[in-house]
């Protein structure tokens, strides 16, 4: 801006301030760093007091309860946001804990004294989870259901997936109700062995184990040492083998799809065993087992038909167990493997 006679007023572009200058105080441009230094002053004071009208806006009581719904919501997107089975995984966990602490105390008394599950080494656990898609109708978790599901299990061998262990003699654990789906959880010291499941009438399957090469009746293996190949890949078809026999049981809807989630935990410092069982040697070239795992867990999945056959069944299996032995120094687990487990506890293919 201009005066009469040309002479600029204000520029453009320009700040400009109280400041001092030889002595007497006028507006101009910023002329040194006290200059500046007020400037900023004023503008942080400024902000401080928008943020305190904000705070002040915000913090009455109709506005913190609108922001609480709104968070809640948020989290509740996050958590929906996780695949079925995780989300299952996740509630099987806390299940188990809930029941664990119930029979032996918090997680702190656990670990102050641990089951003897084991001779010596760590323990590790098994866990599968199941959902039936889309979810199952018209039952309750009544003793009714449990029947047709414990019917329909198939009992594979002495301590199978899903065990229920009410009409056997020296057991104590029999199956409850618990916030709308059945579960059980038992602990015998004798064989070292541990499990808890839970079974929900929308189609909801999950199991908790200890693994087989930590059981002291597996000689052949030192617990905490070792994963057994052959192990590992029995367990992901037995609850294949069981989850499609319960759905086989309760729907007859040939569209239905079983999504599994699994998990391996504590497999720090384990070596791969290339045998079916721990004594049974697998056939063919194998790879080379001396690779210790860095990593602890492990998680994979597979999707499967209600209608499925026995290729299908031994494709996914071979997709859910192979993310475990790769943690094994990037070992490949071959199809055929796979093959040579189901038919060696499951007929031809």
């Amino acid at each position: 801006m201009s005066g009469s006679d040309d002479k600029v007023l204000v520029r453009q572009n320009a700040v400009y301030v109280r400041t001092l200058v030889n002595g007497r105080v006028g507006t101009d441009e910023p002329h040194n760093h006290q200059d500046w230094d007020r400037l900023m002053e004023i503008c942080f004071e400024n902000r401080e007091a928008d943020f305190g009208r904000v705070l002040r806006r915000h913090l009455e009581p109709e506005s913190l309860r609108s922001a609480y719904a709104e968070l809640k919501k948020i989290l509740a997107e996050e958590t929906s946001s996780h695949p079925p089975t995780e989300n299952l995984l996740y509630e099987g966990a806390r299940r188990y804990e809930a029941a664990a602490s119930r029979c032996f105390g918090t997680t702190e008394d656990r670990e102050a004294k641990p089951p003897k599950l084991s001779n010596a080494g760590h323990v590790g656990f098994f866990e599968a989870g199941c959902v039936v898609d889309p979810p199952l109708s018209g039952y309750d978790a009544d003793e009714k259901f449990l029947k047709v599901v414990m019917a329909a299990h198939p009992g594979l061998w002495d301590w199978p997936l899903w065990f229920n262990p009410r009409r056997l003699p020296g057991f104590s654990s029999s199956p409850y109700v618990k916030d709308g789906v059945w579960e059980l959880f038992f602990r015998d010291e004798r064989f070292g062995v541990e499990q808890f499941w839970f079974i929900s009438p929308e189609g909801r399957f999950y199991v908790r184990t200890v693994l087989d090469e930590d059981i002291p009746l597996e000689q052949s293996m030192r617990p905490g040492s070792r994963l057994s190949v052959g192990w590992r890949i029995r367990r992901v078809l037995e609850a294949f083998r069981c989850c499609l026999a319960f759905t086989r049981g309760l729907t007859s809807k040939e569209d239905t799809r079983l999504r599994f989630q699994f998990r391996w935990t504590g497999l720090t410092g384990r070596i791969l065993d290339w045998s079916l069982s721990g004594n049974i040697p697998l056939r063919g070239i194998l790879p080379s087992s001396s690779y210790r795992a860095q990593q602890d867990v492990v998680q994979s999945t597979a999707c499967l038909v209600i209608s499925v056959g026995h290729g299908p069944i031994i494709e996914a299996g071979h997709h859910a167990v192979a993310p475990l032995t790769q943690v094994f120094g990037g070992q490949v687990l071959d199809r055929r493997v796979v093959e040579q487990v189901y038919q060696q506890f499951w007929g031809r293919v």
